[in-house]
């Protein structure tokens, strides 16, 4: 993970912020991932519902 840090004050108060938003992005990614994945799951048991023969 890359960190960059900006001079003085200012600079941490932006740091700070910026890390917040990424953070949050970082969640929704992944929460939309994971109902991707769960609805790839769903898929898979309705195909083995079906089943040939």
């Amino acid at each position: 993970m890359r960190t960059q840090e900006y001079p003085g004050w200012v600079g941490k108060v932006f740091t700070w912020l910026k890390g917040r938003r990424e953070a949050a992005e970082t969640s929704e990614y992944l929460e939309r991932w994971a109902a991707f994945g769960l609805g790839l799951e769903a898929e898979g048991a309705e195909d083995e519902d079906c089943g040939e023969g």
